[in-house]
């Protein structure tokens, strides 16, 4: 709960910042990858602010559904008379990231042709929550490292800094746009390296926006 509760403060922080600009909203999907194996479907939404023809702040909010997978860990014995023992996990990762990036349009301007790239460099606060469930085991006969009975439950703020290229287009009177980016974890704090739970991710990202 402490963790949400920052995670919200952050996103009234970055959408609070008075900006005289065009603002323009609207809904986002996309999909993240990591090299651990890590794969989400995001859905989310996304607020830019246009400060000049050539560059602009975009923010976006976004929940990554949960993916699924099965795992095989090693069970503790409670008597070293009794052998070892290994059993499946049920798996489940899910999680929430703010994102707020610099966009700044390559060429100089807006839209040229109702048709625009643009790179793009931030930072980001992710909130994950890893669960887990075994399958049936003699809990007299074993334990299984850092679960109650058969179930585990942990959560993991990151946060990370973000680099990218974008395309964007005018559908009717509103932009469309296309993101891929790289987030890696923030992993020094005072020039200490510290250790990082949250790998590092690519994101595809496909949006529509409307102007307020």
């Amino acid at each position: 709960m402490k963790h949400l509760k920052l995670l919200i403060f952050s996103a009234i922080v970055f959408g609070a910042a008075p900006i005289n600009a065009q603002i323009s909203i609207g809904p986002q999907l996309g999909y993240s990858y990591s090299f651990s194996g890590i794969r989400n479907i995001n859905l989310g939404i996304r607020g830019d602010y246009q400060l000049e023809d050539n560059s602009g702040i975009a923010v976006s909010l976004g929940y990554h559904l949960p993916y699924k997978f099965e795992d095989e860990i090693s069970l503790i014995a409670r008597s070293s008379t009794t052998p070892s023992a290994k059993v499946l996990t049920n798996d489940r990762i899910s999680g929430i990231k703010l994102l707020a990036n610099y966009k700044y349009y390559l060429g100089g301007t807006e839209y040229e042709d109702d048709f625009a790239f643009y790179a793009l460099a931030g930072a980001g606060i992710s909130f994950y929550t890893y669960k887990s469930t075994t399958e049936p085991f003699d809990q007299n006969l074993y334990s299984a490292n850092g679960y109650e009975g058969d179930k585990l439950s942990e959560s993991f703020l990151g946060f990370s800094l973000n680099a990218g290229i974008g395309a964007e287009f005018l559908l009717g009177d509103n932009p469309a746009f296309v993101e891929l980016k790289l987030l890696l974890p923030a992993n020094q704090a005072n020039g200490q390296s510290i250790e990082v739970d949250i790998p590092t991710f690519f994101h595809l990202t496909a949006g529509y926006r409307f102007s307020l």
